[in-house]
């Protein structure tokens, strides 16, 4: 059992040094304001998130994303505003395909934290625990 908490604290703290490491490297899913009355709307971050999986932005998948996105970084104990926890699924869908050649996107990502993790744990981990711990699960 301790040779498994070694493992599991050690990647861990690689999860969150990847995350603090990538942060410049890392896609983006923050809001902005739009210029002027008649530029086009800021897209939402679930339809930045579509985007990115390679969806249209007015397609279900954004409209899931929009939900969980704010239900997770609201289950987190660590309060973490909607653009980090997409930030984490992002560094959490490249840790995955990288260290362990599994192929997700970002919406399954989001999905499995909020059924596997947080969903009967909300409040008791941090954003970063319950993406780490996701990772692992999903890597094995």
């Amino acid at each position: 059992m301790t040779k498994v908490n070694t493992i599991l604290a050690v990647t861990v703290a690689l999860f969150i040094l990847a995350g603090i490491a990538c942060e410049e490297s890392t896609p983006k899913l923050e809001t902005r304001p739009a210029s002027t009355p008649d530029a086009e709307p800021t897209p939402t971050l679930g339809q930045k998130v579509a985007v990115i999986d390679g969806e249209s932005m007015d397609s279900a998948h954004a409209n899931r994303a929009d939900y969980l996105l704010p239900k997770i970084a609201q289950w987190c104990a660590d309060s973490v505003p909607a653009e980090r926890v997409g930030d984490m699924a992002v560094t959490s869908r490249d840790i995955l395909l990288e260290q362990y050649g599994v192929e997700v996107n970002i919406l399954e990502v989001l999905e499995g934290v909020n059924e596997g993790t947080l969903g009967t744990s909300a409040g008791i981990f941090k954003c970063e625990e319950a993406f780490s711990l996701y990772v692992i699960l999903r890597g094995q």
